[in-house]
């Protein structure tokens, strides 16, 4: 029998894969797909995954919000960063995207140290940006940033 770290590891990985497909149109290699849900609970990561249940089955999982916080000495303190963050089809319009963000910030809110909420979305995912928008989020012109695959420095 699962333990109920392990079911929800197995959920979390399961959303995560969708939400690629959905919003990336690519599948992850399932072997990393569990991977990174162990992984996020790590002390090392300092990561977190919050479910959402409807009201009527809590033993339902339909959505969740992953995050992960790193220090910022310009700050002096924690960004919390979202991570992931998807509701299966048939429960959106619902309010659960705003039920995970609440819920989220009420945890980002307890750490003493924390100075920040932070998250990266895609240019063209106007869903998504509409959505961090309607809970208040904003863009950040103050910041420039630039990717490098890390398969650069493999070799």
């Amino acid at each position: 029998m699962d333990s109920e770290l392990e079911a929800d590891r197995r959920e979390m990985a399961g959303m995560i894969g969708a939400c690629s497909i959905e919003t990336e149109d690519s599948a992850i290699d399932p072997v990393i797909l569990k991977k990174s849900s162990e992984v996020l609970d790590t002390p090392a990561v300092n990561g977190y995954a919050l479910f959402a249940h409807p009201e009527s089955d809590k033993s339902v999982v339909c959505g969740l919000i992953t995050g992960f916080k790193t220090l910022d000495p310009a700050l002096g303190g924690f960004i919390h960063h979202i991570g992931t963050v998807y509701v299966k089809p048939e429960f959106r319009k619902k309010g659960l995207f705003r039920k995970l963000f609440d819920e989220y910030m009420t945890e980002a809110k307890k750490d003493p140290l924390g100075k920040q909420i932070r998250l990266e979305v895609d240019h063209g995912n106007e869903k998504a940006i509409k959505a961090y928008e309607a809970v208040g989020m904003s863009d950040l012109p103050s910041y420039y940033f630039v990717e490098k695959p890390l398969t650069h420095y493999l070799h």
